[in-house]
């Protein structure tokens, strides 16, 4: 077997099949060549009516095969606005099976059997745009045709993890590719490394970034032209899968933070807060801390007053043994899950009235805390509540904790998370049944239709195990912070 080498750090695919003599790649339909403004270079534009009537197949024979064993698979393109498109990827496991991977705009949702996995492309709008401002106040993305001001795109897809998430299959090379309409592409390319297109070689030598590191900038021949005292993430966007994105439909490829200093590896920020903001958040909560944890207390105003929710009180963290099993949905249990609830203190000022003041106030699970103003898909959401909850101050407790919200509660999930029936799994007496749906693991007993709910992920939960006499449940969750867990039922 020949040496892989030639293939790090990239292999450049549209110079590595000379697509321009057309030998070893086929175009089928409207493939056209121009000169793009924005980019001041050559690009190819695929456009028709029907997608799979045009588009650009590498290789050209069905029986080839491109052999590219990196892990990334990078597409700098364009969508065409008001159009479809579809991007077909023919991907080789090591047990000899092709899995084709597809993405488009024109999927609703997403949909995998054995051998394909189709991917909800999710189009992202210009900087301070109508679209960008639709997209930020609704809970469900650009779903359809590009917006009109849908910019250059470098998308990222890791085919591993497509693989071994969906398909529990170990990820050997990439076949071949199929580009259909409608779209503007400059190239595509496959690595091992994680590079950062906002980040400049000059830049990535002051900041020490390396492959040795398994990260590093955009090669320079796939680089997009960024003006002399500009930004890259103003000018494009940077799409990565698996996606940090909060947008429904889930699964979906999607963009994720709009900031670059989120982003960017060279410019992570310390997790402790500067002084002019109101809430003050440790690393557990900014780790992307279950929803259900995430809550404050009420706080008492003066009745001559308004009530007007100006800052935020400041969030302690909850232990790790507390994450798990707070929504255990029995009736008889009932008095342990207010047993277990920790006191907090309720600051109050002398002639006020908390019962009817309160304000019970609900934060968004993000990475970062904004307030309203901001670019940030996060919000606030401030409701009066006619009888907050009063809890008494406990002095052996020290310590603010996170606990679950007094007032809202899970009744019932109706719906199903996992992939394959495999997620499904029985208890030893054959009388209940746990799965998944999304981060939340439900246990239903078959008699009555009772839910036990176990909370404590905070991504989708991709795996699910029992020991021997299935009085214990591991899981794992996917997403960059991962998260595995164990239970007793």
């Amino acid at each position: 077997m020949a040496s892989k080498g030639w293939q790090h750090p990239y292999v450049n695919i549209f110079k590595h099949v000379r697509v321009e003599d057309w030998k070893k790649a086929a175009k089928e339909g409207d493939v056209s060549t121009y000169t793009d403004k924005t980019l001041k270079c050559s690009v190819f534009r695929i456009k028709g009516p029907v997608p799979a009537n045009s588009y650009i197949l590498v290789p050209k024979n069905s029986n080839q095969s491109l052999g590219l064993i990196g892990r990334y698979f990078y597409l700098l393109f364009r969508p065409t606005p008001g159009k479809y498109f579809v991007v077909h990827l023919d991907v080789a496991a090591e047990e000899g099976q092709v899995i084709r991977i597809s993405f488009s705009n024109m999927f609703k949702e997403f949909k995998g059997t054995a051998t394909w996995l189709q991917f909800p492309f999710l189009c992202g709008a210009a900087k301070d745009s109508v679209y960008e401002s639709t997209a930020k106040s609704a809970r469900h993305g650009l779903v359809g045709p590009a917006p009109t001001s849908v910019r250059w795109t470098c998308l990222m897809l890791d085919l591993q993890y497509a693989l071994t998430v969906y398909l529990n299959r170990c990820y050997s090379h990439l076949k071949s590719i199929k580009l259909c309409a409608n779209m503007a592409v400059k190239n595509m390319f496959t690595s091992d490394l994680l590079l950062d297109p906002g980040v400049s070689f000059s830049e990535a030598k002051l900041m020490g970034l390396a492959s040795s590191q398994g990260t590093g900038p955009m090669p320079r021949d796939m680089s997009f032209p960024v003006p002399k005292g500009g930004s890259w993430h103003d000018l494009y966007d940077y799409i990565k899968f698996p996606s940090e994105g909060t947008k429904l439909p889930f699964d979906s490829i999607q963009k994720g933070n709009t900031r670059p200093e989120a982003s960017c590896v060279s410019r992570q920020r310390n997790p402790i807060r500067e002084e002019s903001r109101c809430v003050n958040l440790s690393k557990a909560v900014q780790d992307r801390v279950s929803l259900i944890q995430q809550i404050t207390t009420p706080k008492s105003l003066p009745e001559s007053r308004t009530p007007v929710v100006t800052n935020i009180p400041e969030l302690g963290v909850v232990p790790a043994c507390q994450r798990i099993g707070w929504l255990c949905h029995d009736d008889d249990q009932q008095q342990q899950e207010s047993a277990c609830f920790s006191p907090h203190h309720l600051s109050s000022r002398s002639g006020c009235d908390t019962d009817v003041s309160g304000v019970h106030v609900f934060v968004h699970p993000e990475d970062a805390l904004s307030t309203h103003g901001e670019e940030s898909e996060e919000e606030f959401v401030y409701s009066p509540v006619p009888h907050p909850v009063h809890l008494s101050s406990s002095k052996e407790t020290k310590q603010q904790k996170l606990l679950p919200d007094p007032i809202l509660r899970l009744n019932r999930i109706i719906g199903f998370g996992g992939a394959t029936t495999k997620y499904a799994l029985w208890t030893k007496s054959g009388d209940s049944v746990v799965y998944p749906c999304h981060a939340v693991i439900v246990s239903m007993k078959i008699c009555s239709n009772q839910q036990r709910f176990f909370i404590g992920h905070t991504d989708k939960v991709s795996a699910l195990a029992f020991n021997g006499n299935t009085t214990l449940l591991a899981s794992a969750q996917t997403g960059n912070h991962s998260v595995g867990s164990s239970m007793e039922l």
